[in-house]
């Protein structure tokens, strides 16, 4: 049961290659206006990963992270790299959640104008180049 209910999580994790920096971008800001509490299953499965209970994933806590979830090894350190969106080298628990969004996709649909919110930073209903600027270039200030 429990790697069933895994597989959308590795399934989403494994599209991270694929997806654009505009895509983690939204995502990010998306995951940090969730209910943590309508997202059980990865709140559990990140506590389990976070051995020493940091708060953050490091590299060899993505390493278990990917073997649990089947995902080839070889592509640790590209995951590591998509989801690390500030860089520090850990995955922060919003960073997670927002790597693992895309399984539920349908339901993020109506979080897109609360997003497009955060990033129309003048409120003039439009996303001009300097405010796609700073979301592109600062995803973690903008969410």
């Amino acid at each position: 049961k429990e790697a069933t209910r895994l597989t959308p999580m590795r399934q989403a994790l494994e599209k991270l290659p694929s997806r654009s920096h505009m895509d983690q971008c939204v995502m990010a800001c998306i995951a940090s206006q969730l209910n943590a509490t309508r997202l059980d299953y990865i709140n559990a499965a990140f506590e389990r990963w976070d051995v020493d209970g940091s708060g953050t994933l490091s590299a060899e806590e993505m390493g278990k992270v990917v073997a649990d979830l089947g995902v080839q090894n070889d592509v640790v350190d590209v995951m590591v790299r998509m989801l690390d969106t500030n860089g520090d080298g850990n995955i922060a628990y919003s960073e997670f959640v927002a790597g693992c969004l895309d399984l539920r996709r349908d339901q993020i649909m109506q979080y897109l104008r609360v997003a497009f919110s955060i990033f129309d930073t003048d409120k003039d209903g439009y996303i001009d180049k300097e405010e796609l600027t700073n979301m592109l270039l600062n995803p973690t200030h903008a969410a």
